[in-house]
């Protein structure tokens, strides 16, 4: 295996990784289903409440920051690879 091709591996799995934190914790909330019980039920309606009103407060920043991460990941290894000697390890 050459350095090249070991450091367009690391390159893949760390993507990966990426973008599976974004699927899961980074994604919108999902609009909750409320029955007539968790209308009642003053605790879980703040919760939902709650974090309705922080992904809203914090969600796109959050959201848009990880682009920006994500993209300076893949294009920054991508010259980082590119530059490697094609040499076996």
């Amino acid at each position: 295996m050459t350095a090249r091709k070991l450091a367009m591996s690391l390159l893949a799995i760390i993507i990966v990784l990426e973008v599976a934190y974004y699927m899961l914790y980074l994604k919108p909330a999902d609009d909750p289903v409320l029955t007539m019980a968790d209308l009642n039920n003053e605790a879980k309606m703040q919760r939902i409440f709650d974090r309705e009103l922080e992904d809203w407060r914090y969600g796109d920043e959050r959201r848009t920051r990880f682009k920006y991460v994500m993209g300076v990941t893949i294009i920054g290894g991508f010259i980082l690879a590119s530059l490697m000697p094609n040499r076996k390890l």
